[in-house]
């Protein structure tokens, strides 16, 4: 047994077998990976795209609110800080 794991140990190790385990086991391999995750990689994108667009939209409307509405807090006349000194 040790010396079938000798063997198998000393032909992987060559460059002959390296290639081959690349072109038959890992090319294959990635094409169904790639083929698998190629639409959830699209979906997360679009769905990044969309929520970089709802936040900036929300900030712009918000700019806009802020620019529109008047101040919240007003003093009355009597209250004014000029007044308040005498």
């Amino acid at each position: 047994m040790d010396q079938l794991w000798k063997s198998c140990s000393q032909y992987f190790q060559t460059d002959d077998a390296k290639r081959q385990m690349k072109s038959a086991v890992l090319n294959p391999l990635g094409g169904i990976l790639y083929e698998e995750f190629y639409i959830y990689v699209w979906i997360i994108c679009f769905y990044h795209v969309f929520l970089i667009l709802l936040v900036f939209s929300i900030f712009l409307l918000l700019l806009r609110q802020i620019k529109t509405t008047p101040s919240i807090v007003t003093l009355p006349h009597s209250m004014a800080p000029c007044a308040m000194m005498i």
